[in-house]
C-alpha cells in the first residue's frame, strides 16, 4: 500500500481561510475608492423681515409629495444639506419652520427640560403658512448648479 505524506493543516487556518477569501473578494468587487455622493448639496440663507432666522428647519420635498425629501437646520440664517443627504436634480417644494424663543436661555435648575410651560406665542411658528404648511415655493435643483437658494420672508405684522 502506498502512503502519501500530506502536511498537516492547522485547523485554525481552515477556519479563517474562508473569511480571508471573503474579505479579499469584497474589497476587489467594491474597488479601492470610497463611494461617490450622487446627491447635490443645497445651501443658502433664510431671513424674516430682513433679519436672519436664528434657529429653524428647511425641508425640500419632491413635487406632488413624490420622490426625495430632505432637510437641513437653519442656524443664524444659514442652512446647508449634509454630505450624502443632498438632493437629486429636480423640482422641490420648500417648507421653512422656525418657532420663536428656541434660543438657549438660562432656566430654573429645578425645572427639567420640556417641563416649562410654553404659551401659544412661544410655540406658534413665526414663519407664515405660505412658506411651510401651505407652501407653494419651489426650487429647481440642477446638476450644473449653483444650488444656492435664499429666502427673504415677510411676516404679516
Amino acid at each position: 500500500m502506498i502512503r502519501f505524506n500530506y502536511p498537516r493543516i492547522n485547523n485554525r487556518l481552515l477556519q479563517t481561510a474562508p473569511m480571508v477569501v471573503l474579505l479579499f473578494l469584497t474589497s476587489v468587487i467594491n474597488g479601492c475608492s470610497g463611494p461617490e455622493d450622487p446627491t447635490i448639496t443645497v445651501w443658502g440663507k433664510v431671513t424674516l423681515d430682513n433679519v436672519p432666522v436664528r434657529h429653524g428647519d428647511i425641508e425640500f420635498a419632491g413635487k406632488q409629495n413624490q420622490g426625495l425629501r430632505r432637510g437641513a437646520m437653519i442656524e443664524n440664517g444659514d442652512y446647508r444639506t449634509a454630505p450624502f443627504q443632498g438632493l437629486l436634480p429636480g423640482d422641490y417644494v420648500v417648507r421653512i419652520f422656525s418657532v420663536p424663543n428656541q434660543d438657549v436661555k438660562e432656566s430654573d435648575p429645578d425645572v427639567l427640560p420640556g417641563d416649562e410651560e410654553l404659551g401659544p406665542e412661544q410655540t406658534r411658528d413665526q414663519i407664515p403658512p405660505e412658506y411651510n404648511m401651505r407652501s407653494k415655493v419651489t426650487v429647481s435643483v440642477t446638476a450644473e448648479g449653483p444650488n444656492e437658494f435664499n429666502f427673504d420672508i415677510k411676516s404679516k405684522k
